[in-house]
């Protein structure tokens, strides 16, 4: 078989019926509610997905343009998975600013910024883990978003909303968008969602095939 035969082959069969999905856990409006009961106006949202290989990824987010956008500091996670096997990797956040502390059993990560306490998360337990991004204070610009990764050191097991139950977000420089203020908001969500989400793995097929085609061509020639 030529190499030109080869490839029509390969690109016909990595588009034909090539189908993936991811699943995607969510917290979002209207079930988050701040230290006192009472539910945020402002889209914050956490989404979680199945994408990496043997992980999963968070997507972490306030509402940039609403009265409550501020700077993200902490995260709090509650789950049924052993994080003594986990790794967590950050991915991207929207001012660059790096993970500073990744804290267990606790409502708290790292010195300066507060903790999750007061009102309604005296009576919760502590949060399985708590992710810092960034130091007290908005000198880097506001950070309203963050991406990182989760990656278990055995099979990831299949996500559910019992997988992750509970998620929390404490913001400062708490204010009207574009800067924000001087205030600072806690906010918890326990109602997850489920849903599934298309995933084009025909073009990661195809480019692998390609570069299969690739090295047999400089193989044979």
């Amino acid at each position: 078989m030529n190499f030109l035969k080869a490839l029509t082959l390969v690109a016909g069969t990595a588009f034909a019926g090539v189908s993936a999905n991811a699943t995607v856990v969510e917290f979002s409006q209207p079930d988050w509610v701040d230290e006192g009961g009472a539910a945020i106006s402002s889209d914050w949202r956490v989404a979680i997905d199945d994408s990496p290989t043997d992980g999963y990824r968070f997507s972490v987010s306030i509402d940039a343009g609403s009265t409550d956008v501020g700077d993200l500091l902490l995260f709090g996670l509650n789950t049924t998975l052993d994080l003594a096997l986990a790794t967590i990797d950050l991915v991207s956040s929207s001012t660059g600013d790096p993970i500073t502390g990744v804290c267990f059993e606790s409502k708290s990560c790292g010195t300066g910024g507060g903790s999750f306490t007061g009102g309604l998360f005296n009576g919760l337990p502590n949060f399985d883990a708590v992710i810092r991004l960034g130091d007290q204070g908005s000198s880097s610009g506001l950070n309203v978003s963050f991406v990182f990764d989760l990656f278990m050191s055995t099979p990831a097991e299949e996500l559910t909303t019992s997988l992750f139950s509970a998620v929390a977000i404490r913001a400062q420089t708490i204010g009207s968008a574009p800067n924000g203020g001087n205030d600072s908001l806690k906010a918890y969500n326990d109602v997850p969602t489920i849903s599934t989400v298309p995933v084009p793995a025909a073009g990661f097929l195809l480019i692998g095939a390609l570069g299969g085609l690739a090295a047999l061509r400089r193989k044979t020639t």
